[in-house]
């Protein structure tokens, strides 16, 4: 079940990457691919990056010869294995397609900001609207620790914003991370959003630990904190999600 369960992510993920590639440029979510080269209008089967692969040439662009998307394959392998582990986690309870819904919200917001530095609006705010009523509907906490929850991850936040102001003169994070830190304190709820904020901490140094000890970075780079706070939301999902 939890193989069917990652086939299901795997028909989710081409949607989600088909968002990816289309939000940041406020273009429209039309439904038939393009080229990420020249913009040529690609059958439908090149829909999902990860089936333009295995069909080989078929998969790519006809007029430029361009292959399919890595990132799209990417997105949609990273979508399965989620579903997955979520299965195992959860089982086939509500909570199940709760996490799986939440967690394609955070691959969405994870592959954007990591490649354009960007926390979408209309990804965050219609996210936080969804999480404070769907929270409190299928997980067992109520509307105002789910309010709490959302409040508290955009003040610790937003406290960092301050003080990074402050401090350095600059931002230390984006106003985007605000945003995000209360979605995801209303995906999770109060208390359960410490463990989401804490895992997020937590993934941000090992990733920036790890760029600098390749020299991939210095500590004068800005590294986008987004991708971080989803990794540790989601792995928050199988340690204290919601005191279940």
């Amino acid at each position: 079940m939890a193989l069917v369960w990652s086939l299901v992510g795997l028909i989710v993920g081409p949607f989600l990457a088909h968002a990816i590639r289309r939000l940041p440029g406020r273009e429209g979510l039309r439904v038939m691919p393009v080229c990420g080269v020249c913009g040529e209008t690609l059958p439908f089967r090149a829909f999902s990056s990860l089936l333009a692969s295995i069909l080989g040439s078929r998969g790519g662009c006809g007029l430029c010869g361009a292959g399919p998307d890595g990132q799209g394959v990417a997105v949609e392998l990273v979508t399965a294995a989620a579903f997955g582990g979520l299965f195992l986690r959860y089982g086939a309870t509500p909570m199940l397609l709760l996490t799986s819904f939440y967690t394609s919200i955070l691959i969405v917001v994870l592959f954007i900001d990591w490649r354009h530095r960007l926390i979408l609006n209309r990804v965050t705010y219609p996210g936080l609207v969804l999480a404070l009523i769907l929270t409190p509907a299928v997980a067992p906490v109520t509307p105002g620790m789910t309010l709490l929850g959302a409040a508290f991850g955009g003040l610790v936040f937003g406290l960092v914003f301050e003080v990074g102001l402050l401090v350095y003169r600059k931002p230390a994070i984006a106003l985007g991370d605000v945003k995000l830190a209360a979605l995801v304190g209303a995906m999770a709820g109060y208390p359960a959003v410490l463990t989401a904020l804490l895992l997020g901490t937590f993934a941000g140094a090992v990733a920036s630990v790890a760029l600098l000890a390749t020299r991939r970075g210095s500590r004068h780079d800005y590294m986008p904190y987004g991708p971080a706070l989803c990794v540790g939301t989601y792995l928050s999902f199988f340690i204290n999600l919601l005191g279940a």
